[in-house]
């Protein structure tokens, strides 16, 4: 057993704690990160412009990784619902912010490895066993050593151990929802476009990837859901391709689908007790509008900020300092996204001619438009610096 002391400690191996130890390591704050072996994990994520620059900057968005990826031009939305009120379809485009795209399509199958590989930090590939707060945190792990900080990033997911080692309750809410993510191949070409199908039950969407591939990210009732997962992949193929109306070609090569239940989770305090929630730890919601790791992403950087310029990186002020920034992005983005969703799985029409009405709207009024241009696809408001152009 070794007992080490350090600035601040990170605590989760996902893209939101890998992110964490390099920019800690960046701002010159001693660290270091308890990452656990996980699983390769075969989905990819949409990450917009903003986060693209954290990555540059961390001189991890490199050609080799960047071969992976595909960049996103384009936003396709349609009502697939059949009601007699339907939202017009909606295109957004990159070019009506001047940019040549919203961001890329990144599995993170390639990400994680190459974050966890340049990591600069002191890495511990082990789980906390059991953990304390006091003057400072001080972890158990399970290969025996102990580690003591002053304060801790909170990367270990929707099921945190330091979130409840700190007493920070959550609200939790599920969907009658579940969700299907794979990827395939298709005869036609995508053109950098990721459609988004609304339909009874959730969002059918299609993200594109390298060449003529693309993944998809299909929402429907947990029985449907089941019977697609059961299908086989030549069967799969036929139901992509009939969800998406041909629009991608004959669709093939689809690979083997994994499947999750929705859920949605928000912490009742952002950081307390010397530990900073960022990522799954502080919220969970559907993975609609591309917001996830975007989102897990500026928690990360408004959190670093505020160790590297605070004495005492685990004073109430500065965790109350992050709880004011981080609640004022977080709250109404995860109300607009639970309210979107369930518009879709609602019983009652009333709902899903609301959300018709409000994408017609917003599609329709020129200042509407450019508001979610630019807050839901490309935000630039209150960054952390470095994710600033």
């Amino acid at each position: 057993m070794a007992e080490h002391t350090t600035h601040a400690v990170v605590v989760g191996g996902g893209p939101a704690g890998l992110v964490a130890a390099h920019l800690l390591h960046r701002q010159g704050v001693a660290a270091i990160l308890v990452a656990p072996e996980t699983t390769l994990d075969a989905r990819t994520t949409a990450l917009m412009a903003p986060s693209i620059r954290l990555l540059q900057s961390l001189g991890v968005w490199t050609e080799e990784l960047r071969k992976h990826c595909c960049p996103l031009r384009e936003l396709h939305m349609l009502d697939d619902t059949g009601n007699t009120v339907q939202a017009r379809d909606l295109r957004l485009r990159a070019v009506e912010l001047g940019l040549d795209e919203f961001g890329w399509n990144v599995p993170l199958a390639h990400l994680v490895p190459m974050l966890r590989d340049s990591c600069p930090a002191q890495t511990f590939t082990a789980r906390v066993a059991t953990a304390n707060c006091t003057d400072h945190i001080s972890l158990a792990l399970d290969n025996g050593d102990m580690i003591s900080a002053k304060v801790a990033i909170a990367a270990d997911g929707a099921a945190s151990t330091l979130r409840d080692v700190a007493g920070i309750k959550i609200e939790q809410w599920s969907f009658d929802q579940h969700a299907l993510v794979c990827n395939f191949a298709h005869s036609g070409p995508h053109n950098n476009t990721s459609t988004e199908f609304h339909h009874f039950g959730g969002l059918f969407t299609t993200v594109p990837l390298p060449g003529n591939r693309s993944a998809v990210v299909w929402l429907d009732k947990p029985d449907e859901i089941a019977r697609l997962k059961n299908l086989s992949a030549e069967d799969l193929a036929i139901e992509i391709q009939l969800q998406n109306h041909g629009m991608l070609g004959r669709v093939s090569h689809v690979t083997p689908a994994k499947t999750f239940p929705m859920r949605g989770v928000s912490a009742g305090k952002l950081a307390a007790k010397r530990t900073i929630l960022v990522g799954e730890a502080a919220h969970v919601f559907p993975p609609v509008g591309a917001q996830g790791l975007n989102m897990s992403f500026r928690d990360v950087g408004h959190a670093v900020e505020l160790i590297a310029a605070a004495h005492d990186p685990g004073a109430e002020e500065v965790m109350a300092a992050y709880d004011r920034t981080r609640r004022a992005d977080i709250a109404p983005r995860t109300f607009a996204i639970s309210l979107m969703n369930q518009t879709l799985i609602s019983q009652h029409i009333a709902p899903h001619i609301l959300r018709a009405l409000g994408l017609t709207v917003m599609g329709s009024i020129p200042v509407l438009r450019d508001y979610v241009l630019r807050t839901g696809l490309n935000p630039e408001r209150d960054l952390p610096t470095v994710m600033r152009a």
